[in-house]
């Protein structure tokens, strides 16, 4: 049920969110933080041999403050959502930095397997999709999906 939550609270809100840690006890409850995927510094991998990304990194350089706190006591769940960010916007310009929604990728995958033509996938979820990441789908974003 939670799952559900956060997966719409990401497409509507144009951001994801990850847990960096597992379960912490917090008193006779335990917690778990989801962090907006913008935060925290690039941290560089391998030799440097090979060019970095034209775009750069998703990463802001700080800690933005939307979090989810998840908290499982007495099997009931509580959630605060601090949905307000700072370091980022959340405009056009930061859709490149974010991901295809899951349900997205679902989708396209199920329509390439029916082996419907690109172009139209890419009107199906043009439309369908609002405003959101989806809505700027390339031919890219189908082919690596495929993969």
């Amino acid at each position: 049920e939670f799952d559900i939550w956060k997966d719409a609270t990401e497409i509507r809100v144009g951001v994801s969110y990850i847990a960096n840690a597992g379960w912490r006890k917090k008193g006779n409850a335990k917690q778990k933080i989801y962090y907006c995927r913008r935060s925290g510094s690039h941290k560089a991998r391998g030799t440097g041999k090979r060019r970095t990304k034209r775009q750069g990194s998703c990463k802001i350089g700080s800690y933005c403050s939307s979090t989810i706190e998840l908290y499982l006591k007495d099997d009931c769940i509580e959630v605060k959502f601090f949905e307000d960010h700072s370091g980022h916007t959340l405009d056009l310009e930061d859709f490149k930095h974010t991901r295809l929604p899951m349900s997205t990728k679902n989708l396209v995958a199920d329509r390439l397997s029916q082996k419907v033509p690109k172009n139209d996938i890419l009107e199906e979820v043009r439309i369908f999709s609002g405003l959101s990441r989806s809505t700027y789908i390339t031919n890219k974003d189908i082919s690596n999906v495929g993969k």
